[in-house]
């Protein structure tokens, strides 16, 4: 869901000057025989419906929504901002994300939502992991619960809501089951019929036909 920065540093090969006139890198205090040419800055843009997706899962119920994030405190902090999440985890490893979602499930049921491969941890870690399968890594499709085909953060808020109304159906369905039966049971006991299972069919003799 979050967007971060990525800097390229173009660098060119020099005409090999003398070991005296080759530029030094700042950092070692060398001679090399590069020079810097430019700088490229890559950014990924945060998924346009991610805003609508927070607030639609908000709208279902879902009470805290947390990012986990491998980026910068900055970029995460800037991100977690426009988005309107609870909290904003930075500089997330693998074993970090593990943690963070080991500590939300003992305060309640947790959905993971990632596309990465260093999100398959976290995925399996959850109650519910739910991968990003359009473009997202096999490994974090083989690790979660539920795989979206399509590239559509607002998937997720449907996808939720068809769960939730077909466990409706399923609950009641056994509700009404059971009522039936209940009230069949009590019309035969107040006709002073008991209830008996119906008669087995009775085995077939073993001896031999005469």
């Amino acid at each position: 869901m979050c967007a971060n920065y990525r800097t390229l540093w173009v660098t060119l090969p020099t005409n090999k000057p003398a070991i005296s006139e080759r530029p030094r890198d700042p950092m070692t205090m060398r001679s090399t025989p590069w020079v810097l040419a430019g700088m490229l800055r890559l950014t990924d843009p945060i998924r346009p419906d991610a805003t609508a997706t927070i607030q639609a899962l908000r709208d279902a119920g879902v009470r805290r929504v947390t990012m986990l994030s491998g980026d910068h405190a900055s970029v995460a902090a800037r991100i977690g901002a426009a988005l309107k999440v609870d909290a904003i985890l930075a500089e997330q490893s693998p074993a970090d994300k593990i943690e963070a979602v080991r500590a939300a499930r003992a305060q309640g049921t947790t959905v993971m939502v990632g596309d990465g491969i260093n999100d398959a941890p976290a995925l399996a870690a959850a109650d519910v992991g739910v991968a990003m399968g359009a473009r997202g890594a096999t490994a974090s499709s083989e690790a979660a619960d539920v795989v979206l085909l399509v590239d559509r953060l607002d998937r997720l808020a449907l996808a939720m809501g068809i769960a939730r109304r077909s466990r409706g159906i399923a609950v009641q369905s056994v509700v009404v089951g059971m009522g039936l039966s209940l009230s069949r049971w009590r019309s035969r006991r107040r006709d002073g019929c008991r209830w008996r299972p119906a008669p087995c069919s009775r085995r077939a003799s073993t001896s031999p036909s005469s």
